[in-house]
């Protein structure tokens, strides 16, 4: 399956979710914010990136830029709860920087799950 990094500063949604995608046999590294995602994305390749939008230290905007600069097309899931603003305005905005998929909290896990399986299948297949 692939390997994902999960970042969110909800530790709570963060683990249901980690464990959720580790059962459908994803491996997961979890970033409880917007610096460790960066620093993660640095350091290591992932298929996907799952990024809320709201975080401290470093926003989903900050973490999708990075994920762009390394990967040329990345899959990019943004999840966003909104916080004190319309939800709807930040999924619009990662829509308009790229996202493949985007997702309002709260949603069950089977609704991410299933995001996975669908960007995963639909990714063209190696040059050759």
């Amino acid at each position: 399956m692939a390997r994902i990094l999960l970042a969110d500063d909800n530790r709570q949604l963060r683990n249901i979710l980690a464990e959720a995608l580790t059962e459908a046999g994803h491996s997961v590294v979890e970033a409880a914010d917007g610096k460790q995602a960066i620093t993660q994305l640095a350091a290591q390749s992932f298929e996907v990136v799952i990024t809320d939008m709201l975080m401290p230290e470093a926003d989903g905007a900050e973490v999708m830029q990075m994920h762009r600069r390394l990967v040329p097309r990345p899959l990019l899931v943004v999840i966003s709860g909104g916080g004190h603003i319309d939800p709807e305005r930040y999924l619009a905005m990662a829509r308009a920087m790229g996202a493949d998929q985007v997702l309002r909290k709260p949603f069950p896990p089977s609704v991410l799950i299933a995001a996975v399986a669908r960007l995963l299948a639909a990714r063209p297949g190696p040059p050759g």
